[in-house]
């Protein structure tokens, strides 16, 4: 329990350190007027890749890569079309599941908006929706089932030559996106720095309790205790366990306590988010994450270091899908 606790402090105090939490920082970017997320999430997949990749090959820790999610329509429409939903609720809120703890810890306004969205989404997930996607990476001999579930079985490269690509892209895109993009404002810490240190919030979380970074599925757990206490509904399926939750309240908790010590978003300008737009975004992201089973830390950092087919085209859609959003709906900032 200490070890989940404290690994989701880790990873709050990362998220707010490096500024990718607060809604300016993720709006601005769906705008391309500031680059900082994509820098930050870049840096801390490529140093995560590297932290799953040593603690795999020294034997530490055995990983499986993530698999597909369908609705029944194609192998990867749950990855797909979560993915866009978790875009466009990231658009509209400025906010992802693993954010949106950081940003209610920090006392960010909308946070609280977006959080009872996400929560209600949890609930609606959780009683009505979870039948409907289903994982299939544990299915053999269906022929709509792909082969191969990393990219370096796809490719039929060697696992380690194919991280070496990888990581020659990501630093290849922070490099570009140094020198070629106009710098706009950014916390204290740089944002290499800062996605570095979400990087070192996954070497914690796996040393200390073998778990890769995931945010999404508490609101799921959330939405069973939800439906699990009201009458006639006792039956309903119970969390697997509470690691979930306390990670949580380490997550809010570690936001909450860096923000107390520090300032992590003086040199940000408040953005102002609807609240009809903060509550509909957190339900998006929340159902599109549960669709796809994962979000932007669950698919986005852990699964992208495993080489995971599954989490490119997740993050994938759900970036092109919130730069679409904010083509539509623009905000004086």
């Amino acid at each position: 329990m200490a070890a989940t606790l404290l690994s989701g402090a880790a990873f709050g105090a990362a998220l707010t350190a490096s500024g990718v939490s607060h809604p300016f920082t993720i709006v601005s970017q769906f705008h391309l007027r500031n680059w900082h997320m994509l820098e930050v999430f870049v840096a801390a997949v490529a140093s995560s890749t590297f932290v799953v990749s040593v603690l795999r090959r020294i034997g530490h820790v055995k990983m499986s890569p993530r698999g597909y999610n369908t609705l029944g329509l194609f192998f990867c429409d749950g990855n797909a079309i979560g993915g866009a939903l978790l875009g466009t609720g990231m658009a509209l809120a400025g906010a992802c599941p693993g954010t949106v703890l950081a940003q209610v810890g920090a006392g960010v306004q909308s946070g609280y908006f977006t959080m009872i969205g996400a929560i209600l989404a949890g609930i609606v997930w959780a009683g009505f929706l979870k039948p409907f996607s289903r994982p299939l990476a544990g299915i053999t001999g269906n022929p709509k089932v792909p082969r191969y579930l990393t990219i370096h079985n796809g490719l039929g490269l060697k696992r380690t030559t194919t991280i070496m690509i990888v990581e020659a892209i990501y630093i290849s895109s922070l490099c570009g996106m140094e020198l070629f993009t106009s710098p706009g404002p950014r916390t204290n810490i740089p944002p290499p720095a800062g996605g570095l240190l979400i990087g070192l919030a996954q070497l914690f979380s796996i040393l200390t309790r073998k778990a890769l970074l995931g945010a999404s599925m508490v609101y799921e757990d959330v939405g069973s205790l939800f439906w699990r206490a009201m009458p006639g509904f006792e039956g309903r399926e119970k969390p697997q366990s509470w690691n979930s939750i306390i990670f949580t309240v380490g997550t809010i908790s570690g936001a909450c306590t860096l923000s107390f010590v520090f300032s992590p978003f003086e040199n940000l300008p408040s953005l102002f988010i609807p609240f009809e737009h903060a509550m509909i975004g957190g339900f998006l992201i929340v159902l599109g994450s549960r669709i796809a089973g994962g979000c932007t830390s669950g698919h986005g950092i852990s699964g992208m270091s495993l080489l995971s087919i599954s989490s490119v085209i997740t993050i994938g859609t759900a970036m092109m899908a919130g730069f679409l959003t904010r083509h539509f709906v623009r905000d004086e900032f």
